[in-house]
């Protein structure tokens, strides 16, 4: 038995977390890759952590992933009022 683990946190929403059972690892582990990657690529998602554990809690795979943010470009001063 393996355990894939899932805790996401999206733009403006509470963390989420999640736990899924699967009786075959290479599936855990696929299913791990489907999660981290579909995070990566919907922009509302800022950070998602996956994890697969056996029965015994021994980790098989383990990411964590967080979204850059990029400041916000400030506002350029007009030439007037620049010493």
């Amino acid at each position: 038995m393996f355990y894939l683990i899932e805790i996401s946190k999206q733009k403006d929403k509470d963390v989420s977390k999640a736990i899924y059972s699967y009786e075959d690892r290479d599936m855990a582990i696929g299913t791990f890759h489907n999660k981290l990657g579909g995070a990566m690529r919907n922009d509302t998602f800022l950070s998602e952590m996956c994890m697969v554990v056996d029965y015994r809690g021994g980790v098989q795979v383990y990411e964590y992933w967080e979204r850059e943010i990029e400041p916000e470009e400030a506002e350029e001063i007009p030439e007037e009022v620049q010493d």
